[in-house]
């Protein structure tokens, strides 16, 4: 998704689920932000909580494009 096909829109809408971070995407977002899930890790002062976190929602999108079919982000249609 694009305002005049020049300037990229991104989701920032406390996505904690990377389900949703695919449908963003699948429905033309350019990209999603996901600051608040380094937060969440951060809370307990550790950067592996962070590492975490972030592989998990990794997995999760990828679990999620295969439930759907696609086996790699550029596969989805914009």
């Amino acid at each position: 998704m694009h305002v005049n096909r020049k300037v990229p829109i991104l989701l920032d809408s406390s996505i904690r689920r990377a389900i949703n971070a695919v449908r963003a995407l699948v429905i033309g977002y350019s990209g999603i932000l996901i600051g608040r899930l380094n937060l969440y890790g951060l809370a307990t002062d550790d950067q592996k909580d962070v590492e975490k976190i972030v592989v998990r929602f990794i997995q999760e999108a990828e679990v999620s494009l295969t439930l759907s079919g696609v086996s790699d982000l550029s596969q989805v249609n914009h």
